[in-house]
């Protein structure tokens, strides 16, 4: 039994919560990387493999209206 709890314990640690987020898909890997390493949007994504970017969900009216303003607008976006 104390071997099953500390088993437990340890792999309980292992993993973390992050919270929601928006999975974005770029047509390749350029524009995901240069979004993730954009000075005004690289603390509101990360990138995820080599084309997605995960974008928290608090963070995406922020991430949206830094898009826009490199020139590119994420399907269901409305322009200001």
């Amino acid at each position: 039994m104390t071997t099953l709890l500390a088993d437990v314990e340890a792999r309980a640690g292992r993993l973390r919560n992050l919270g929601v987020v928006r999975l974005v898909e770029c047509a390749d890997p350029a524009p995901a990387t240069l979004i993730a390493g954009g000075r005004r949007l690289r603390g509101l994504c990360q990138r995820v493999g080599d084309r997605h970017l995960a974008v928290a969900v608090d963070r995406e009216p922020e991430f949206r209206k830094a898009l826009r303003a490199l020139g590119h607008i994420l399907p269901g976006d409305t322009p200001a």
